[in-house]
């Protein structure tokens, strides 16, 4: 296969991991490798909780003790706000790397980018993988044209075995970003990610055995990849699965089994499987005749009988015509029989 082809002609949608969407939080919820999801307030700011069981009970109700026993071990076990997690992170960000990556995604979940960009940007000049990739991305949300530095950002990344890097890279490759085009070394990519559970590089490893992209064709391989990406529930994956099944490469043609695979992809808003559900729907539907066809049927049966008529009229006239030309011959030779004899 010839270099810089658009895969999109091939239905090949080669696909790059980028940071979640933008949100506020309104409760702590990492979502990003530096602390476990049931870290709790009283392990990280147990200090500030400052009432000591011995003043709870020198109180003189019962029913006060109680509720503020109950309020401190309420507090001490809560999962802490955006805002105390990003003072903890702070805390330990100048001289963590990976504390100083999850601020950074922090404050990108906080729109802002300037601060993302500075934490990833510090955590990365320290070699910590995850930030390298993240501020590629980063470069390439913010439309950098310095490809050849998300390159390099993306494989520091891959070499430190990061599978989000791995998969970036090999799509890098793929779209000679940064770098010559080069579908073997993206097939190697796509492997190394792939064999880490990625499911982008599941997908687009998938993509280059259908097509044969820097790989031997194999679309009984390129089943199986797309089989395994869709039960993840990627889309791409999903639709790529129904065309397997509609076309029949890589398994025994089912359109029931594509229809299926169409119309959950479709349901989750892939307009490609909705277009390709309006094909199938348009040759499956068989046409009826109907009061036009009955208007079809009289007219052409009137015209045939207008053309009838009318061969029928030329016909006459040229039987006519050739009647009143042999009359006089007719007339000629009987005189002339007469005079002889």
């Amino acid at each position: 296969m010839g270099d810089n082809i658009d895969f999109k002609d091939y239905g090949f949608e080669i696909q790059k991991h980028e940071l979640p969407e933008a949100k506020r939080l309104e409760e702590f919820d990492i979502s990003i490798d530096f602390l476990p999801e049931d870290m709790t307030f009283s392990e990280i700011f147990s200090d500030t909780v400052t009432l000591t069981d011995a003043q709870i009970e020198s109180l003189s109700d019962e029913a006060v003790q109680r509720e503020i026993t109950e309020e401190l071990q309420e507090e001490k076990n809560r999962l802490l706000t955006a805002d105390e997690y990003m003072a903890y992170l702070r805390s330990l960000a100048e001289n963590d790397p990976q504390a100083m990556n999850a601020l950074g995604y922090e404050f990108f979940l906080r729109d802002d980018i300037d601060g993302a960009m500075r934490c990833f940007e510090n955590a990365a000049e320290k070699d910590y993988a995850a930030a390298k990739r993240n501020l590629a991305i980063m470069l390439e949300g913010n439309e950098s044209e310095d490809k050849e530095e998300i390159f390099e950002l993306y494989d520091e990344a891959a070499k430190q075995e990061d599978v989000i890097a791995l998969n970036n890279l090999g799509c890098c490759y793929m779209n000679g970003e940064g770098t010559a085009v080069d579908y073997k070394k993206a097939v190697e990519c796509f492997k190394k990610a792939a064999d880490l559970n990625d499911t982008l590089a599941i997908v687009n490893l998938a993509g280059c055995y259908s097509l044969g992209a820097g790989i031997k064709q194999n679309l009984k391989k390129a089943f199986e990849l797309y089989r395994q990406g869709a039960e993840t529930g990627n889309i791409t994956a999903i639709r790529s699965l129904a065309d397997c099944y509609l076309k029949g490469d890589g398994t025994k043609q089912n359109l029931d089994e594509a229809v299926k695979l169409y119309k959950t992809a479709a349901e989750q808003g892939d307009s490609l499987s909705a277009e390709k559900l309006k094909e199938i729907n348009a040759r499956l539907t068989p046409e009826r005749h109907g009061s036009d066809t009955l208007d079809n049927v009289f007219e052409a049966a009137r015209a045939a009988r207008q053309n009838q008529e009318r061969k029928t009229a030329e016909q006459k006239a040229a039987e006519q015509g050739k009647s009143e030309k042999e009359s006089p011959e007719k007339e000629k030779k009987a005189k002339s029989g007469g005079e002889r004899s």
